[in-house]
């Protein structure tokens, strides 16, 4: 064996090391998520080469096949997550925290949006009760979802307040006293009487219709009380 023959074996053997070792390597921390790093500072030029080339198609694969099984996990998780409230990590992700993170997360967007579809239900809820003028969130319900029933029925209510404020606005028009209208709640009847005492436009066409009177002329309606006429 010739020293050309010698080096040309050692380059073949280096070459092939490095291809093997490379691409475990690399497979391994693309599989892990770790941070690519295909470049070593030990072994000869041609295991060198080798490992570069080897690890980068290993950490490629690597790569894949993590993200393949973090899809699954996901869609396990997702599904569980359909069923039931509590998490329960199955054996075979508990071990490997890229999966363990992906079922859970799966597992965490089913429960999200299950609190959403929830929460719109209360809501809904909240505003009927709300416009029927009764309070009666389901019970043992947590704050999230109280706090979504308190809004729908608060909103009507608001609504409710600002009605019957706008009646007894313009009932002011037509009456120069107030007087109880035929309305079973107090409550409703209060804001009525606090729309109706609040019409300051009323207490301007009774003047205009006075300063009339005392000057001796005759009784019109000014365009913008027109409303007001019946005063």
């Amino acid at each position: 064996n010739s020293s050309e023959q010698l080096a040309f074996k050692q380059k073949r053997e280096d070459q092939e090391t490095g291809k093997e070792e490379g691409y475990n390597v690399g497979k391994q921390d693309g599989y892990s998520g770790n941070q690519e790093n295909p470049d070593v500072s030990s072994g000869s030029e041609s295991y060198r080469e080798s490992y570069h080339a080897a690890y980068i198609k290993g950490y490629e694969e690597g790569k894949s096949k993590i993200e393949q099984e973090k899809s699954i996990a996901s869609e396990a998780g997702y599904k569980s997550g359909q069923e039931t409230e509590t998490i329960k990590i199955p054996e075979s992700y508990i071990k490997n925290q890229l999966l363990r993170n992906a079922y859970e997360a799966g597992f965490d967007k089913a429960l999200l949006e299950k609190t959403v579809i929830k929460i719109k239900k209360l809501r809904n809820k909240g505003y009927e009760d709300g416009m029927q003028d009764i309070q009666n969130p389901p019970n043992n319900l947590e704050e999230q979802l109280l706090n979504a029933y308190k809004e729908g029925y608060e909103e009507a209510q608001k609504e409710l307040q600002e009605k019957y404020y706008n009646e007894g606005y313009a009932a002011a028009f037509s009456s120069l006293q107030y007087s109880e209208p035929e309305i079973s709640s107090k409550k409703f009847t209060k804001w009525y009487k606090e729309g109706f005492i609040s019409n300051k436009e009323v207490q301007k066409i009774k003047e205009a219709g006075k300063k009339l009177g005392e000057s001796g002329e005759d009784y019109t309606i000014a365009k913008e009380y027109k409303k007001g006429e019946n005063i």
